[in-house]
């Protein structure tokens, strides 16, 4: 048996070629990836943004979404009062409790337009409930995009250095 000795630089790229940030949450009329799209890549990070333009999503697109959760390093949820979300909610209280690594963005439910007051009501339980989740999973809950992004890029940063000094 033997061991093939890497220099450190070889390994930062390698680090940083694997390094990927799943952008989950809201979708529709949202801007929140586009946002986080650029910062992301400011700072040298990959992500795989899910969202697709309207009339191109087909079931095959599940598939790829489910890979992209379980490789990736980070899955960002985004979860603001732009729309109802139930599938979000779903989708990040199953990540939190296999104990994937999630930053979670979380926001009342707040419709622009009438909705019947007791669906607003639930929709925010289950909101309560994604909180619940997030706290049993030691899941730091951020009221903003930008803190959100903050902490990926000092959890990236942090083991880029880790990485660095191995």
């Amino acid at each position: 048996m033997y061991s093939i000795k890497m220099d450190n630089n070889h390994l930062i790229d390698n680090f940083i070629a694997s390094y990927l940030v799943f952008l989950g949450g809201v979708c529709g009329n949202t801007i929140w990836r586009t946002d986080a799209m650029k910062v992301l890549r400011d700072n040298g990070i990959k992500y795989f943004n899910p969202q697709c333009a309207p009339g191109e999503w087909n079931e095959s697109m599940c598939r790829k979404e489910e890979i992209a959760k379980e490789k990736a390093n980070v899955n960002l949820f985004v979860i603001d009062h732009s729309t109802d979300a139930i599938k979000s909610m779903l989708e990040v209280v199953e990540l939190m409790s296999c104990g994937s690594n999630v930053v979670l963005v979380l926001d009342d439910w707040k419709p622009e337009e009438y909705c019947d007051p007791k669906y607003i009501t639930n929709v925010n339980r289950g909101r309560n409930h994604v909180r619940i989740v997030a706290n049993k999973n030691n899941v730091v809950i951020h009221d903003n995009l930008k803190s959100g992004l903050d902490e990926i890029i000092n959890m990236y940063n942090f083991r880029r250095e880790r990485f660095q000094t191995c």
